[in-house]
């Protein structure tokens, strides 16, 4: 879902655990809060309705960012890693 949402260029809120960090770049793409607070998760969500430039930015940004894991690059990279393990 937060892969769906940053190729919609929807900025994503979601705790810093697991995965998440891995696609969520903080400040960047989206706001990464440190576990579970409600009223934290809050705060950053109002803050990007608020701020308008700041959500923009964050939008564009996670457009360009969810590029990174679309299938065609997934199978790319893929490709490239057994290229590069059949010449050694």
């Amino acid at each position: 879902a937060i892969l769906q949402a940053l190729a919609y260029g929807i900025p994503v809120v979601a705790p810093e655990v697991g995965g998440i960090p891995e696609i969520i770049r903080d400040n960047y793409t989206g706001y990464l809060i440190d576990g579970w607070g409600v009223n934290l998760f809050a705060d950053r969500v109002l803050a990007l309705l608020r701020d308008t430039h700041k959500r923009l930015e964050f939008s564009k940004n996670a457009r360009r960012f969810a590029e990174y894991f679309s299938v065609e690059n997934m199978v790319s990279k893929t490709a490239d890693v057994y290229r590069e393990a059949f010449r050694g």
